[in-house]
């Protein structure tokens, strides 16, 4: 586990911060004042400690965790969908490739779904291919492709479809729109 994260997600900072504060503080409250004799090289210390007690607590938000990328719930990123046409023994067929980045590495399956159909009648002959993603976790960390192929089969139709990942621990990217126009 990424150390910058563990302390995000954890209470350390805000005890850090605080006792800094505290720090900063104990020397001009009355009370210590007098114990303290906040003169000279005591004063320092306090102070020195409060605003490395600070800069320490607040460096985990500060830092990034892995690159320069990153999401809120670790969810796999698509990156963009790209779209390819060609004849396969004169039937259209679309190559799509669904290029993304997952943080974590574990993105484990591609869902589509068909948001919108130019005609209705055309549904059964229409099969939504959802499956795993092969692509090996430091790839996926890097970027990957996830590839499908869709085929007209000789009919005439629009299709929007909606493409999303998801990853081991059931994060889901948000989905990316794209259309199949087969003509």
């Amino acid at each position: 586990m990424n150390i910058l994260r563990f302390l995000r997600d954890s209470h350390i900072p805000i005890i850090l911060v605080l006792a800094g504060i505290v720090s900063l503080t104990l020397p001009f409250l009355p009370l210590t004042a007098r114990k303290i004799k906040a003169t000279g090289r005591r004063l320092f210390l306090f102070i020195g400690v409060g605003v490395l007690l600070i800069v320490v607590g607040i460096s985990p938000y500060l830092l990034p965790t892995t690159g320069n990328r990153s999401s809120a719930n670790n969810a796999p990123t698509i990156l963009g969908v790209t779209i390819r046409t060609n004849h396969d023994a004169g039937e259209l067929v679309y190559s799509q490739e669904v290029n993304f980045f997952d943080e974590d590495g574990n993105t484990v399956r591609i869902e589509r779904e068909l948001l919108d159909l130019s005609d209705p009648s055309q549904r059964p002959y229409i099969q939504i291919q959802n499956g795993p993603v092969d692509a090996p976790p430091e790839v996926q960390r890097i970027r990957a492709t996830a590839s499908d192929v869709w085929h007209c089969q000789g009919h005439v139709y629009m299709a929007t479809i909606a493409v999303s990942l998801v990853d081991a621990d059931g994060n889901r990217s948000a989905p990316v729109r794209y259309t199949i126009d087969c003509k």
